[in-house]
C-alpha cells in the first residue's frame, strides 16, 4: 500500500549469489564482538531479508528480539531517504529531563546515522530503531541481518514474520 514497505523473507543469506556479502556481514560481527571483549564460540545469521521503500515509506520504531546484533547494509538511497534513528532505550528518558543547553549524540534521546549507498551499521538487537518517510521518489533499497550465537540459533532466533518473495522484474517495472 502506498507509505508501506516491501520486505522479503528472511532467507536471503541462504542464497549462493550473495555468499560474498553475508561473509563480509560474518566479519564485521565477529571484529564488533572482539572490540566487545564478548566471548562466544560461533556466530550466524539468523536471518537477512531486503527492505524496498518507496515514497512515503516509514519503518516504525522496533527491535530485533532473540538476536544479539543486527545490522543495515544500504544499497540505494537518495536525498530524502537517507537515514536511520535509533533511540535511547532508558526509561528515565522522559520521567526526568533536565534542559539542555544544545542537543548532540551523548545528551538526546534519538540519534540519527546518514545512510548512504555501500554504508553497514551494526547495532544491539535490542536497540529501538526506525526509519523515518521516504520523502524521495526514488526507492530506499536496504538489505537487513540479524547475528546470533550458533549455540541458540535453532531455538530462539527463528524471525517470527513473513515477508514478500522477492520479484526483481516486477521492481524495475514499478521503478519505471
Amino acid at each position: 500500500p502506498p507509505g508501506g514497505n516491501w520486505q522479503t523473507d528472511q532467507t536471503l543469506h541462504k542464497l549462493p549469489k550473495v555468499s560474498d556479502l553475508m561473509d563480509a556481514f560474518l566479519s564485521a560481527s565477529a571484529g564488533i564482538l572482539t572490540e566487545l571483549e564478548v566471548e562466544y564460540r560461533e556466530i550466524e545469521i539468523s536471518g537477512c531479508w531486503a527492505n524496498i521503500s518507496p515514497k512515503g515509506a516509514v519503518h516504525l520504531p522496533h527491535s530485533h528480539p532473540n538476536n544479539y546484533l543486527s545490522g543495515i547494509y544500504y544499497v540505494h538511497t537518495a536525498d530524502g531517504a537517507d537515514s536511520v534513528t535509533f533511540y535511547d532505550p532508558s526509561d528515565i528518558n522522559g520521567i526526568f529531563a533536565p534542559q539542555l543547553r544544545a542537543a548532540n549524540k551523548y545528551n538526546y534521546k534519538e540519534y540519527t546515522i546518514p545512510a548512504k549507498p555501500g554504508r553497514l551499521v551494526v547495532f544491539p538487537s535490542w536497540l529501538r530503531h526506525g526509519v523515518p518517510e521516504n520523502t524521495s521518489d526514488q526507492f530506499r533499497i536496504s538489505i537487513s541481518f540479524n547475528i546470533v550465537f550458533s549455540d541458540f540459533a535453532e531455538t530462539i532466533a527463528i524471525p517470527k514474520w513473513d515477508g514478500l518473495p522477492l520479484n526483481l522484474d516486477a521492481l524495475r517495472e514499478q521503478e519505471e
